[in-house]
């Protein structure tokens, strides 16, 4: 799987990485893809092959755990539909986080009221949308979402400690869980990865320097789970902000700059926090796996594909059109 996707860079394979606009060396990956293909309306870095595709349904609807970040990220930019790294699709993903942020809320708010089976899906799939644009948004800054969060636990790892009773400062439990996915430079990080790092006690906090107390750490309550996502709201908005000013125009020039390699930063280590934070509130609230949500998110979408359910326009749909 990893193969069909990976910029091996020897000139036999179209290039795949982040940025199809942006220079051959940047923070977060390297290589250029200077063609944005355009079929049927939508545009793709890429146009993945029937073959391509046909691998990672396969992957996702047998062993989905075992699906690479790298791979999930490239899915979420098959086809969009504005040109990659521009100021329009800046504003787009933008947007759109904000609203499937709101959407997962509600959906949370209303599993927790009346914890159904139905409702626990749809807070599945409300999640999976806000994953979606996690993906596709970091994508579109050119970033990637597997060295992303190696940064960011990297730096969670060795910023943040635990102080006992007797104000003696400890090492988190999850730290040697996080350093190891840190440090992974062999083999590629998965969705089981990053569900395995929350079931080893990880709760992503807002910075990544902190001294906590042992009674800080969370006690697993759903509610207080809920609170803690509430807290964060500002944080999608951040992102968003982030993104726009990353691209204020066509300018081709701008991109590559010291200025736009900051913000590819800070987008990256700002989006990581939604993606880990939308993964441990799935794991508390609904004893759910990131890879579930994907999963969903996977199936609902290629679903509409496949009923032509595709709006090929940039103005208003109807709500069964992508």
């Amino acid at each position: 799987m990893r193969d069909l996707f990976i910029n091996r860079g020897d000139g036999g394979t179209p290039k795949t990485m982040i940025n199809p606009k942006g220079p051959s060396h940047y923070l977060f990956g390297s290589g250029e893809n200077d063609s944005v293909a355009m079929e049927s309306g939508l545009y793709s870095r890429r146009i993945l092959t029937d073959e391509e595709l046909l691998a990672f349904s396969e992957v996702i609807e047998t062993d989905p755990a075992r699906l690479t970040l790298e791979d999930w990220q490239l899915w979420t930019q098959h086809a969009w539909k504005t040109e990659h790294g521009t100021s329009e699709s800046a504003e787009r993903f933008g947007e759109k986080l904000i609203e499937e942020y709101a959407e997962t809320d509600a959906a949370m708010l209303a599993y927790l009221e009346e914890p159904t089976e139905q409702k626990r899906v749809a807070l599945l799939s409300e999640a999976g949308d806000v994953l979606w644009c996690l993906a596709a948004g970091m994508s579109n800054s050119g970033v990637s979402a597997e060295t992303a969060l190696q940064s960011h636990l990297m730096q969670a790892s060795m910023g943040i400690l635990i102080f006992n009773n007797q104000g003696q400062p400890t090492y988190p439990k999850w730290r040697t869980t996080a350093m190891e996915t840190a440090h992974r430079t062999l083999s590629p990080i998965s969705l089981a990865d990053v569900d395995n790092l929350i079931l080893a006690g990880y709760e992503p906090q807002p910075s990544l320097v902190m001294n906590l107390e042992e009674g800080d750490e969370f006690d697993g309550d759903p509610v207080e789970a809920y609170y803690r996502w509430q807290i964060d709201t500002a944080i999608p908005y951040s992102v968003r902000s982030l993104m726009q000013q990353q691209l204020p125009s066509e300018d081709s020039g701008y991109q590559g700059s010291s200025s736009y390699n900051r913000f590819r930063e800070d987008i990256g280590l700002n989006a990581t926090y939604i993606f880990l934070r939308t993964a441990f509130m799935l794991r508390v609230v609904a004893g759910a796996s990131l890879t579930d949500a994907v999963a969903i998110n996977y199936a609902k979408i290629h679903s509409r594909i496949a009923a032509g359910l595709v709006d090929h326009s940039d103005g208003e749909r109807p709500d069964e059109l992508l």
